[in-house]
C-alpha cells in the first residue's frame, strides 16, 4: 500500500520528481488521449526544465483511436524504441 501511494504521489507531482528520475537514468514519457493543449498546460504549470525530463510526450492527436484503445501507449512505446514490449500481448 505504501508503495502504491508513493507511485501515485510521483505521478501527481512531476515537477518534484521528474528531474530526479531522469538523473537516476529512468526514461520518462507521458501518454494521454487529451489534446495537445495538455502539454502546454503542463509546461506552464511545471516549467520547461521539468517538461524536458520527458523523453516522449504522446497526446491524443497522434493517434486515431482514443480511450479505451491502447494506441497512444503503443505510439509512445514505439518512440521509446520499445516496440517489442508494446506488441507483446
Amino acid at each position: 500500500l505504501r508503495r502504491d501511494r508513493a507511485l501515485r504521489g510521483a505521478c501527481l507531482a512531476p515537477g518534484r520528481h521528474a528531474p530526479a528520475a531522469r538523473g537516476a537514468c529512468l526514461r520518462l514519457a507521458i501518454a494521454t488521449t487529451s489534446l495537445r493543449d495538455i502539454a502546454v498546460l503542463l509546461e506552464s504549470t511545471v516549467g520547461r526544465e521539468v517538461m524536458d525530463s520527458f523523453e516522449v510526450i504522446g497526446v491524443g492527436e497522434r493517434v486515431s483511436a482514443r480511450k479505451p484503445a491502447p494506441d497512444i501507449y503503443y505510439w509512445v512505446l514505439t518512440r521509446l524504441h520499445l516496440e517489442a514490449l508494446a506488441r507483446r500481448q
